[in-house]
């Protein structure tokens, strides 16, 4: 029985997030967090979030989306693929094919003209292709014509070992008798904040940012959710967390250099130890910040991603099964 392929249905939600799950088990996909990534996503088109169906079962999923309001000029003609699961006893067969092709076509209609696997900040579940842990999937987008444009890393911490560094304390000293205060956020900080962030890093970043002040303001999150570094009314830095996920964390690009972001990014691990948890992670950063930010704290590498993108074209085939 050949497959088809068609836009997921409410019914297919359940049984479509455990085929993830078992797909892709390092990313420990539930029902909520497959809600919040694909169903929650502001974006969210179900032509898009494509199931593949042999009768009754589904066997393969993807999805794909765009940004309705883009980051910039540059966004306006991206699509993304975020998710890709095929049941292990249909693979080989051509479905993860259709299925890429099915949602490369779906962003052509759209107007899109580049499409990228997966920094769709931030409904990813992951950043980009984990070659180690999915080389089948990796193989597969690079015979489609993907090519790596990027490789992020993700990096986790044990925070039962912190301890503050000497500089930290002094940078902190020094920047308050320079009159750059680090605190926890508090409600005046909130319209400065997303401005800052939204300026700063884009509407990605805002939209993070706005979710946990809204938690923080309803009762629902701790303060220290949010730390900001302030002068004079002027954000110059924030650091977020949420849970034992660390980020994301920005300065200013006019005040960088000052040790600023090594002051949030201390405080925040210590909110997060103070909140009970033993480590802390993120999913994304580079290499160079790593080295110069990350890896002083005691951050070490857990997973590389390969970010890849392939150019679209009006007439590309259309794979069969």
């Amino acid at each position: 029985m050949e497959a088809c392929l068609r836009p997921i249905e409410p019914a297919d939600v359940p049984v479509t997030t455990e085929l993830l799950a078992q797909a892709l088990p390092p990313e420990g996909i539930t029902p909520a967090k497959f809600a919040r990534l694909v169903l929650l996503d502001p974006n969210f088109d179900a032509s898009g979030a494509i199931v593949a169906a042999a009768g009754q079962r589904i066997i393969g999923f993807v999805y794909s989306a765009a940004r309705q309001q883009p980051l910039n000029e540059a966004d306006r003609g991206r699509g993304f693929i975020t998710a890709l699961a095929v049941a292990p006893e249909f693979r080989q067969k051509g479905i993860g094919t259709r299925l890429i092709q099915a949602a490369e076509m779906l962003m052509l209609r759209r107007g899109k003209r580049e499409i990228l696997v997966s920094p769709y900040a931030p409904c990813y579940f992951t950043p980009g292709i984990d070659s180690a842990q999915y080389p089948a999937a990796d193989r597969l987008f690079r015979k489609l014509g993907y090519q790596e444009v990027s490789r992020p890393i993700s990096m986790r911490c044990d925070l039962t070992t912190l301890t503050i560094p000497p500089f930290v304390i002094e940078a902190r000293n020094r920047l308050a008798a320079e009159g750059v205060t680090v605190e926890p956020f508090q409600p005046a900080f909130t319209r400065a904040i997303l401005d800052f962030v939204t300026g700063e890093f884009g509407a990605d970043w805002e939209a993070v940012y706005r979710d946990t002040i809204q938690q923080i303001l309803r009762g629902q999150a701790s303060e220290h959710r949010v730390i900001v570094a302030h002068s004079k009314g002027t954000v110059l830095g924030v650091c977020h967390h949420e849970a034992d996920r660390f980020g994301p964390i920005g300065v200013a690009a006019a005040a960088r250099h000052q040790r600023i972001g090594q002051v949030l990014m201390y405080e925040t691990l210590n909110a997060q130890r103070g909140a009970g948890h033993s480590t802390a992670y993120f999913l994304w950063s580079d290499d160079s910040t790593a080295a110069r930010l990350y890896r002083g704290a005691g951050f070490v590498e857990v997973r590389r991603f390969s970010i890849l993108r392939k150019m679209l074209v009006e007439d590309q085939p259309i794979g069969r099964g």
